[in-house]
Formats: C-alpha cells, sequence, structure tokens
C-alpha cells in the first residue's frame, strides 16, 4: 500500500510539473512568474512544439529502438532456448563422473579428453599461451625500464 502512494504522489507531482511548464512556456515575454521569461518563440528550438521534422526524427528513433530491443530479446531467447535444450538432454544421459586429475586414465578424465580431442588440446594450449602473454604484458614485462 505504501508502494502505491509513493508511485501515486511521484506521478502527481510529474504531472504537475509538466503543467507548469507548459504554463510558463505560453505565459507573455516577461513571464508569468517573476524571473522567468520566454527565451524563443521559434518552434525548431522550442522543446514544446513539435514540428514535422522533430516528429519524423522521435519516430525514426523509437522504431530503431524498439527494433533493436526486440531483436536483442530474441536473440537472448534463442540462446537460452538452445541451453536449455542441452540440460535437458544431459539430464536424460546416466550420470557419469568426471575426474579432472591429471593422471586419470579413466574414460571420462580431463586427459583421456586431452588426448582424444586434439582441438581441445590445441585451444587450452592457447588460452594458456594468450594468458601468460596477457599477464606479463599488464605485470611490465615487455617495457623499458
Amino acid at each position: 500500500m505504501r508502494r502505491v502512494a509513493i508511485l501515486i504522489g511521484i506521478t502527481i507531482i510529474l504531472i504537475g510539473s509538466g503543467f507548469l511548464s507548459i504554463q510558463l512556456s505560453r505565459g507573455s515575454s516577461s513571464g508569468t512568474l517573476p524571473g522567468v521569461n520566454v527565451q524563443t518563440i521559434n518552434p525548431e528550438a522550442s522543446v514544446l512544439i513539435p514540428t514535422p521534422t522533430k516528429g519524423a526524427l522521435f519516430m525514426g528513433i523509437v522504431v530503431l529502438l524498439g527494433g533493436a530491443i526486440v531483436s536483442m530479446g530474441a536473440g537472448l531467447a534463442a540462446i537460452f532456448w538452445f541451453l536449455n535444450r542441452q540440460v535437458s538432454s544431459a539430464k536424460a544421459l546416466p550420470n557419469q563422473g568426471f575426474s579432472l586429475a591429471p593422471a586419470s586414465a579413466s574414460p571420462n578424465g580431463l586427459m583421456m579428453s586431452l588426448a582424444q580431442h586434439r582441438v581441445i588440446t590445441i585451444a587450452v594450449v592457447i588460452v594458456i599461451f594468450l594468458g601468460a602473454a596477457v599477464t606479463a604484458a599488464l605485470l611490465g614485462l615487455f617495457s623499458a625500464h
């Protein structure tokens, strides 16, 4: 109940301030309040007077951003669907242990996987070399002292 009251209060404040802004912009050159002056009556320079150009630009931005949000949502939905499908198929398989011990000769061990799949071995070696190079660069080993 308290959140609803806060939301209603914020809404009333925003509507009131928007109404006040419009009333002040339509006032005379001296303004309706002391010290408030209308700075321009040129519709191209005013933020309150829409023109066809401003309307077209606004709609273009709305369509562009809406399309970007929808396409990102669809991409994320596809990624999560694919990952969920893989998890479901992995859960359906019988339970198999996996050993990370380097000396393990079991078929589900890390070393057996590296021995059977050369691409994984090459990728692991490349990642280790890149990690070592980035660490050396961050430590300043390549810079002249």
